[in-house]
């Protein structure tokens, strides 16, 4: 079963973080997850410089650290970067201690103000404890671009038909995605119903 959105509880767990983006505009905010990749943020940048567009990118600690001059690369276009851990760990299933020192660790090449919790999975004490140094970003809109079983095509139609004003959307930056294919075609479906797009109302 494919869960679109973040359940209820999350929203009334996690008080202070941040699922839209929180205008009263019709827009929605890109988002993507798990890069840097040379195979992919190289090509989903271009796209979003083509239309004008900024977003968030993730990203994951490691990746920053094998490919720091895409982190460059990202913020030069003006994107803005976040952490999303140093490994892709579910808060669910990891000690407190270890938890913490990985999402601390994965903020070296990344940020030290905004986290994503990896697959949405963080504890309250985790989320507690991290919410008095990062603003924690989830989303209101998963693409499910990373579902091996679901085309483009799919992919897009998710995108258009559920995404709704504030919405945050996650795609993927990795080769195992199919954020690449999707993109494009989704800018212009969420354009052509009315949508235009922005970054959340925080400071960074």
């Amino acid at each position: 079963m494919r869960f679109y959105r973040p359940p209820l509880i999350s929203r009334l767990l996690y008080r202070e973080a941040i699922f839209t983006t929180g205008k009263n505009d019709k827009s929605v905010c890109l988002s993507f997850d798990d890069g840097p990749h040379p195979a992919t943020t190289p090509v989903l940048m271009e796209i979003l410089n083509r239309y004008g567009i900024k977003a968030l990118f993730f990203l994951n600690g490691e990746a920053a650290e094998k490919y720091p001059y895409l982190v460059k690369e990202i913020k030069n276009c003006g994107h803005i970067i976040g952490n999303h851990g140093y490994k892709h760990i579910n808060g669910f299933r990891s000690t407190f201690t270890e938890y913490i020192e990985n999402v601390n660790r994965g903020a070296i090449g990344t940020s030290d103000k905004l986290f994503r919790p990896p697959y949405g999975k963080i504890t309250f004490r985790q989320y507690r404890y991290l919410s008095k140094r990062y603003k924690i970003i989830m989303w209101d809109l998963m693409g499910y671009d990373f579902d091996e079983k679901l085309g483009s095509g799919e992919v897009i139609g998710i995108i258009t038909r559920k995404s709704r004003p504030g919405s945050i959307i996650v795609l993927h930056d990795k080769p195992s995605a199919n954020a690449t294919a999707v993109l494009e075609e989704a800018i212009k479906a969420l354009r052509n119903r009315g949508f235009s797009f922005s970054l959340p109302e925080f400071e960074v």
